[in-house]
């Protein structure tokens, strides 16, 4: 039966691909040539397109997990690891640097350019093109493909390898030893940031493209933000705690002119110096409609009238909300104090709501794409292992929240609000008496 079974899924992702491949032939049939080192799907390709593009990914993944050997993963690994150590290799020379971006150029001469061994050049190059990476045109010439290309006129690629080569991937090695010894400390990886700019950079780059493959939290937030009914909220105040930026303030107060919003960006939040930058619109402005305000994290909640908070979760280290335990990670405090600065409001109006929006959550096993699951298990294992912090699990979450109460009830998850390829992105929170049931959370709140 197992074997029928994997015959039909086997057939089923076949089928899959095949109509995949077919739109992404048809469309690269009717376009213009790309140049010799573009990607062969533009960004700016169809919807459809990165669409059959993506699918077409998911299921060659899925298709290499079915019929992959167990002694296959040490060798995948095994060829990971070189991939790694050549990036950084090549990195460390400013080898891309010196190949041109169109036609070949000789290995001899680019070893003599860098200072480096010619047979190793040529070995380091040999090895990165079984991946598509540089390319050996003729016995003895390199020249870029579009992924190398992309690495020397987008930089923040070859922060992020070397990130990778050089922190990220030591860390993890270690993680056991780390274990028995000192943890690292998120407050210390902060301050090293902030002491070496060429740490920071590389952080910031890796972070950026790590998690091309995860939900960008932001911009889904605002889809979900922008599909629930606010009409019905009538003449009323929202306010946007923890935001980046007066955006979506002004977006939905643009749209909705019954509505107060008052935005309420933390204090040592990066955002808190570029307010200037983030000023609201004229129009919503000059009606006295969006409030900019600064507040610390965890401090209670001043605006009492509110018929929606929309709390978006810290993410960054802060020294406002430490461990409760030597268990308990920082973010994990940081939202725990989040949600008490909330309850009184929320305890006070049984109609006024709150819609939690964490920074990440880890999503729930097997509810999105193996690969969108693996890159965010990726970068949760990546921060535990650089600063001892962790991202939070769905189920963690809403324990946190309904553990929020006071002498007469707590705060009660009463709906979950998702983007469109399934991703948890916003939970919505009300109070709930001990003694009541909650009522089930709409989309008019």
């Amino acid at each position: 039966m197992h074997k029928a079974m994997d015959a039909t899924e086997l057939e089923a992702l076949a089928n899959d691909l095949a109509g995949s491949a077919r739109t992404l032939a048809s469309y690269l049939q009717g376009s213009v040539g790309p140049s010799a080192n573009a990607p062969p799907i533009p960004l700016d390709a169809p919807a459809n397109v990165q669409q059959a593009r993506r699918n077409a990914l998911k299921n060659a993944l899925k298709i290499q997990t079915l019929l992959a050997e167990p002694a296959g993963m040490v060798q995948y690994l095994a060829v990971q690891t070189q991939m790694v150590a050549c990036m950084q290799w090549l990195g460390n020379y400013q080898i891309l640097a010196c190949i041109p971006q169109t036609g070949s150029v000789c290995i001899q001469d680019v070893a003599l350019l860098c200072t480096v061994d010619k047979v190793q050049l040529s070995r380091v190059i040999r090895m990165t093109a079984t991946a598509g990476f540089l390319h050996e045109t003729a016995p003895g010439h390199v020249a870029h493909t579009p992924s190398s290309a992309l690495f020397v006129s987008k930089p923040s690629l070859g922060d992020a390898a070397m990130f990778l080569a050089e922190r990220a991937n030591p860390a993890a090695l270690h993680m056991a030893q780390s274990m028995r010894d000192v943890q690292p400390s998120a407050h210390a990886f902060v301050h090293a940031c902030e002491q070496r700019p060429r740490l920071k950079r590389q952080w910031a780059a890796y972070l950026q493209h790590v998690a091309c493959g995860l939900p960008a939290t932001d911009h889904h937030a605002a889809d979900v933000l922008s599909r629930l009914d606010w009409t019905n909220l009538g003449e009323a105040c929202v306010v946007d705690v923890g935001a980046s930026s007066a955006h979506f303030a002004t977006v939905l107060a643009d749209v909705h002119q019954n509505l107060r919003v008052v935005v309420q960006i933390s204090v040592g939040d990066s955002a808190s110096s570029k307010l200037a930058h983030h000023s609201p619109s004229a129009t919503a402005a000059s009606n006295g409609r969006i409030t900019v305000q600064t507040r610390m994290v965890g401090a209670l909640q001043t605006v009492p009238e509110a018929a929606v908070y929309i709390l978006r979760l810290p993410a960054t280290a802060t020294t406002t909300a430490p461990p409760q335990s030597p268990t308990e990670s920082s973010m994990t405090a940081r939202a725990a104090a989040e949600l008490r600065a909330h309850l009184a409001v929320l305890a006070a109006n049984s109609r006024t709501s709150l819609i939690v929006i964490p920074h990440r959550l880890l999503p729930e096993p097997g509810t999105v794409d193996a690969d969108v699951e693996a890159a965010a298990r990726m970068r949760d294992l990546c921060f535990f292992q650089l600063t001892n912090e962790r991202e939070l699990e769905r189920s963690e979450l809403v324990e946190l929240i309904s553990g929020t109460g006071n002498d007469i009830g707590h705060l009660h998850v009463v709906g979950e609000m998702r983007a469109r390829n399934n991703v948890l992105v916003a939970l919505g929170v009300k109070f709930q008496p001990y003694q009541l049931n909650a009522k089930p959370l709409q989309a008019t709140f």
